[in-house]
């Protein structure tokens, strides 16, 4: 096993959330945008096998209307409205590989390179809510 200077397993180094809404008495939306950082996935003795989550994006909308002097809301929900697909990846084309060390190849990171294995791809798609409230 070779000793690695990493960052710690399933934190990710950037988490960025932000907002803004705008409502009246008849009618109301919301977006909120979240980023998330890579993150190691599945740590391994060997860095080059380490598997790391990639940074991921979500914009999600909401629309609401009242009706009946406010006794009725009406909510639209749309959920990763860019489509965005998450994936893993492990590092195994940024480095060089010895028989007793492992490093990184110059110019490279553990972020995700050209040519690093892509382990696992998912597509959520858009997704898309409706809710109904009325008060008596």
């Amino acid at each position: 096993p070779f000793k690695q200077n990493r960052p710690l397993f399933g934190q990710t180094p950037i988490l960025f959330n932000a907002g803004i809404e705008y409502n009246t008495d008849k009618f109301g939306i919301n977006i909120v945008h979240n980023y998330s950082g890579r993150k190691f996935f599945v740590l391994t003795s060997s860095p080059e096998a380490n598997e790391f989550e990639a940074p991921f994006e979500q914009t999600d909308l909401q629309f609401s209307s009242n009706f009946f002097n406010n006794k009725l809301k009406v909510k639209m929900n749309l959920g990763n409205i860019f489509n965005n697909t998450n994936f893993y990846y492990t590092g195994e084309n940024s480095y060089n590989i010895t028989s007793n060390s492992v490093t990184l190849k110059p110019g490279y990171t553990d972020d995700y390179e050209a040519g690093d294995i892509i382990t696992y791809k998912k597509l959520t798609g858009v997704n898309l809510g409706f809710s109904l409230t009325y008060k008596f």
